[in-house]
């Protein structure tokens, strides 16, 4: 039985519309649209990965994302843009295209504390607000397993609003993310 790989943002279309899912993403029958808001996210997630990896500048519209990152690199952290990851059904890493992929994802900003074990992820929101914890779980858990780090503290940024959202993985709630509920803290910042 072959294996599809699903991702966090795959899992959460799914749940909004399991026939659409089918159609587009298993039976390629068609493909999604692309609009102005998908285009628009698509341009803000380049510009920040170009300033995380190569220091260009960045618009003045996203000005408040500049000291989180700026933070995280006084502070000693390791930053990674755009970082693709895969697990298999096991929880073991695996290239991100391989055959035995099961959970797959491309993070928008990972920050990782070697000296204490200790990371941050990043996935960057430039549309409505809608503090799903599930994606942020997700990435934890990868990075808190395949790591074996002591704790991840995973965060939505929403762009236009400046608020955030994030969810801790840590020996406390790892079950948790394992498949029973749990709940994420809401932040507003005026960073």
């Amino acid at each position: 039985m072959p294996v599809f790989p699903i991702s966090p943002s795959g899992l959460m279309d799914f749940e909004g519309c399991p026939k659409r899912y089918q159609q587009t993403k298993l039976l390629k029958l068609y493909k999604s649209q692309v609009t102005d808001a998908i285009t628009h996210g698509n341009v803000v997630h380049e510009q920040l990965e170009k300033y995380v990896k190569y220091g260009e500048v960045l618009p003045s519209h996203l000005d408040h994302v500049k000291p989180i990152i700026e933070g995280l690199r006084a502070m000693g952290y390791t930053l990674y843009a755009e970082l693709e990851m895969a697990i298999d059904r096991n929880w073991n890493p695996v290239g991100f295209w391989d055959r035995d992929g099961y959970l797959r994802g491309k993070v928008d900003l990972v920050a990782i504390n070697e000296t204490d074990g200790a990371a941050f992820v990043f996935d960057y929101k430039t549309g409505k607000r809608k503090p799903d914890a599930t994606q942020l779980k997700i990435y934890g858990a990868v990075l808190y397993h395949v790591l074996r780090l002591r704790k991840v503290e995973s965060w939505y940024l929403w762009l236009k609003t400046n608020e955030h959202d994030s969810f801790v993985i840590d020996p406390g709630n790892i079950a948790i993310v394992h498949g029973v509920s749990g709940t994420s803290r809401t932040l507003s910042s005026s960073t």
